[in-house]
């Protein structure tokens, strides 16, 4: 919007229907230019080039562009669509010590038979679970666990959201470096 504004845009209905598309094929991204049409040539050639389908790198799977995955967070919030957070182990880490009330009931317990749980973090869900074949006097111990907290879109795909964030920071300064980077060719040229 600033730099439509700084172009001369004064009219409020332009302005308004303004936005920075983010398409993930060249046909969504024509189907997008008329809410681009009062930005100089530049400013439009610009926002291609940073379109998810210029990117080669990705192989023709745009499953994790950023560009893509911001968009999406985007549509959710805009259209009311709750973005359920999840929380994801990363790793557990235990240290049992278990006295049993006979040495026939340890040797039977041997090997150790712990089970760890994958589902979802909720309250009162099992996470570990120790199997013993002889009754047990006490037990003692020290457990760790670190998990992330995660976003999940509509879509079912989950994302770290301090990997999340950022990446889309590192990723959005690029863009705009490069759309500030082209303006200032554009500038360069017209001073010419």
């Amino acid at each position: 919007m600033a730099i439509a504004r700084q172009s001369g845009v004064t009219d409020e209905k332009q302005l308004k229907a303004l936005m920075f598309p983010i398409s993930g094929t060249p046909k969504e991204w024509k189907s997008r230019q008329k809410a681009l049409t009062c930005l100089a040539d530049w400013c439009r050639d610009a926002l291609e080039q940073v379109q998810p389908f210029q990117r080669p790198e990705h192989g023709g799977t745009l499953d994790e562009d950023l560009l893509l995955v911001l968009r999406d967070l985007d549509n959710s919030t805009k259209h009311h669509l709750q973005v359920k957070p999840d929380l994801a182990p990363q790793s557990i880490e235990h240290a049992p010590s278990v006295e049993f009330e006979t040495e026939e009931g340890a040797a039977a317990s041997v090997p150790p038979d712990t089970e760890v749980v994958v589902a979802p973090f909720e309250d009162g869900a099992v996470l570990l679970r120790h199997r013993t074949n002889g009754r047990i006097r006490s037990v003692q111990g020290r457990y760790s666990i670190t998990a992330q907290v995660q976003v999940v879109l509509p879509d079912g795909r989950a994302f770290g959201v301090t990997d999340l964030l950022a990446a889309l920071w590192e990723y959005t300064r690029v863009v705009m470096e490069h759309v500030i980077g082209t303006a200032e060719q554009a500038e360069d040229k017209s001073v010419a």
